[in-house]
């Protein structure tokens, strides 16, 4: 779960498995903080977007963040026509757009859980997935992958 959010994010293996560290290591010292509020799974789903998110921050920062397409995908992100196409759209996301892409269509999670996770309305998160939505499908014509070039 959490290799797949920072792979998903980062879009870059070498830079997932650094945040993904990142992400236990940060789970490690903070368990005690965990107060039951939500659930555990929840919780990491948590910690793991905002550290992995903070890590690409850190990373553009120091101008070394290589975005490659080395993508893994779950089985919903099948109707797509093919991987490298989405591969291409998905790494000319922002890291904003690209969250939300990952935690509902690959991590296959509910509005509700992302809701919990991101800290954010119901409302604000179906808004947020139909925009990042929208600028998949826009890259994906205008970029002419949709054979109309």
């Amino acid at each position: 779960m959490v290799w797949n959010i920072a792979l998903g994010i980062t879009s870059d293996e070498a830079s997932a498995e650094d945040a993904a560290s990142e992400v236990f290591v940060k789970l490690f010292k903070k368990y005690n903080k965990f107060s039951g509020k939500s659930s555990l799974k929840t919780w990491i789903y948590r910690v793991a977007v905002n550290t992995v998110l903070n890590y690409v921050k850190k990373e553009k920062r120091r101008k070394t963040l290589n975005l490659k397409e080395n993508l893994t995908y779950s089985s919903s992100t099948e109707k797509y026509e093919n991987k490298d196409t989405v591969e291409r759209i998905l790494s000319e996301l922002d890291e904003k757009n690209k969250t939300f892409i990952v935690l509902r269509e690959m991590q296959g999670l509910s509005y509700k859980e992302i809701s919990d996770i991101l800290g954010m309305k119901i409302g604000t998160v179906k808004t947020n997935i139909y925009r990042a939505r929208e600028k998949m499908k826009n890259i994906y014509i205008d970029k002419g992958y949709d054979g109309r070039e």
